[in-house]
């Protein structure tokens, strides 16, 4: 396929974010080379995903990956498979896309909503680990880095992103929600946004005026630019959806839409979005029911529609017993440390890569293949908790056999309060062909699937006090994380992990490392390359994995969190300070 190339600078700074000097443009099949400099400083970026990628270049977050290390230069070579995927982020596009845009004259804008915390990220999360309690909330949000106008912290204009357009042009809108703990509304003042785009799959246009996104997920959406504005600027807000019973940041952050070439607005007194309520359910509900996948004849639903295995997963919180107290208690409920389970199983992170132990096949010691296809204990998931909410502990993983058709019931509990939790797959996309709330009833809910064109996405909320199902086959051998997206509830063991097995063809085996793996330097530490997946979206892809894909390396494929010693060492939140760049389909900049 042919490929468009541009010379590509990412500089680490001490600001901790990522300055893009000039934008990656690739095609299909395209090849990219990344150098990382021996001197970089511990990159800090929220991990952006948006395919199926090959085992070994999943995206783990960089900041719990070793830190490069001192002396050392890496050259590492990424392919990617691009196969439905817009252009993601302003960095990779298709043919179709770019058709689309240019056609409509349009404009490609990055848009990425965050959390900002005064503290050390690292210290906050440390922090309540060893408390047991709950961590700190933010201080504040962000839209591309900034605040906005609406903190005390504020420096004005020089803390507001400012979106300019141009009246009647179209532009998309590139999300992704990066905020460590919150799902978050986004809303453009006395605009319309289309939904065209979740995860990095396509999906039936739909219309909204208020946006819901959890950690980790992204949408791509339309905002057309009125002809005859009825004012020069326009308030973007972004705000937090909870439902949970502890403390939030219920706080707003604002960029501006400003209209060219108009003069500046005043950042005071906007037309701002009405948002919804911080605990309107109902609202995110309406919001969610609208996704629906193409199902055309060129993007077809690959919903199986039998399956070989089914799982019911409860998820939620629980318990530890009050360990290494400080001040002599737990700040947990009822002197417990918080806890996070699948299950009631809180998986713990390996002091050996999965992906290693399960390619040389030395499974002992590293993990379990016992993951429980249902709770052992069952209950009225969304009614009173049990008196006991103690979970147990393990890396237990569940092993599937290659192309099994798989679907999953994921059932939220009350166990600490009922609350959404975004549960991310590695690996898959999968498909979302039902949802409801209380407790799910297999008798009546299973005749009410979605078997036509369900959403295809890789991170699902599972709705407070409800549940949703999903299904994917498993055809992407290795070994791959499903975690919830709440980085506290990470911290807290709210993971497990499918051991897919190798199918019988060649392009259906898990590849070997790398023959230039890079080496252990002499401290122990694995130079890694961690930066190119903070700052490259890697768009939806076929499910099937590509035998001449180079991987990176075995232990690049930690599978988030396996060269984290213990729980103990989950010391950081990922810390995000986004950049935006705004241009058009040539690559020429005007922000």
């Amino acid at each position: 396929m042919a490929s468009q190339k541009k010379t590509t600078y990412a500089m680490l700074t001490s600001e901790r974010h990522f300055q893009i000097e000039e934008e990656i443009r690739a095609r299909h099949a395209a090849r990219i080379v990344a150098g990382l400099p021996s001197d970089s400083p511990k990159p800090e970026e929220e991990e952006e995903e948006g395919q199926q990628q090959p085992e070994a270049m999943e995206g783990a977050d960089p900041k719990e990956e070793p830190a490069p290390v001192a002396g050392f230069t890496m050259e590492a070579t990424v392919e990617f498979v691009v196969a439905q995927a817009a252009e993601q982020t302003s960095i990779l596009e298709s043919v179709q896309d770019k058709a689309y845009v240019e056609s409509n004259r349009g404009y490609g804008v990055t848009g990425h909503a965050c959390e900002w915390f005064n503290a050390d990220p690292e210290a906050v999360i440390k922090q309540a680990l060893q408390t047991g309690g709950g961590p700190n909330v933010s201080d504040a949000y962000t839209f591309n880095g900034f605040p906005g106008p609406t903190y005390n912290c504020s420096g004005g204009a020089n803390s507001t992103f400012k979106l300019k357009v141009k009246p009647g042009r179209t532009y998309m809108l590139r999300l992704i929600n990066a905020a460590l703990n919150d799902e978050l509304f986004f809303a453009v003042a006395n605009h319309t946004l289309t939904v065209v785009q979740a995860d990095a799959s396509y999906v039936k246009p739909f219309a909204a005026n208020t946006l819901v996104i959890s950690p980790g997920q992204t949408m791509d959406v339309l905002l057309t630019a009125a002809t005859n504005p009825s004012s020069t600027a326009f308030a973007i807000a972004v705000a937090p959806y909870t439902n949970t019973v502890g403390t939030f940041d219920n706080t707003t952050a604002t960029a501006v839409l400003e209209y060219a070439p108009q003069r500046p607005a005043a950042l005071r007194g906007l037309p701002a979005p009405p948002l919804p309520r911080y605990n309107d359910t109902g609202a995110v509900t309406n919001f969610s029911s609208n996704f629906r996948s193409l199902a055309s004849a060129r993007y077809p639903a690959r919903v199986p529609l039998s399956v070989d295995r089914s799982f019911f997963f409860a998820v939620g919180l629980g318990a530890d017993p009050c360990q290494s107290p400080v001040n002599g208690t737990c700040q947990g409920p009822n002197n417990t440390r918080f806890a996070a389970s699948i299950n009631n199983v809180s998986f713990v992170m390996p002091k050996t890569s999965l992906l290693q132990a399960h390619y040389r096949r030395r499974y002992y010691g590293v993990l379990a293949a016992n993951f429980p296809a249902a709770p052992l204990r069952k209950f009225n998931y969304t009614g009173t908790p049990p008196n006991n909410t103690f979970v147990t502990h393990g890396t237990r993983v569940v092993p599937l056999a290659f192309n099994t058709s798989v679907e999953v019931v994921l059932q939220d509990t009350s166990i600490q309060g009922a609350e959404s939790h975004p549960l991310h797959l590695h690996g898959y996309d999968f498909h979302v062909v039902g949802t409801g709330f209380g407790n799910y009833d297999a008798a009546n809910d299973t005749a009410r699937y979605n078997l036509v064109d369900p959403v295809q996405r890789n991170t699902i909320s599972v709705p407070t006090a409800g549940w949703v199902a999903i299904r994917f086959v498993a055809n992407n051998p290795g070994v791959w994380i499903m975690h919830c997206h709440l980085d506290v509830h990470l911290s807290w063991g709210l993971s497990m992990a499918w051991l897919v097995n190798d199918g019988p063809l060649p392009n259906q085996k898990l590849p070997p490392p790398p023959s230039d793996i890079p080496t252990l330097h002499p401290n122990g530490l694995v130079v890694q390359l961690n930066v190119l997946q903070s700052i490259i979206w890697f768009p939806a892809a076929d499910m099937r994995v590509n035998p001449d894909v180079l991987s990176l390396d075995d232990s690049h494929a930690e599978l988030e969190k396996e060269k984290v010693q213990s729980a103990q060492d989950m010391e950081d939140f990922r810390f995000m300070l986004a950049y935006a760049t705004v241009l058009d389909l040539e690559g020429k900049k005007w922000l």
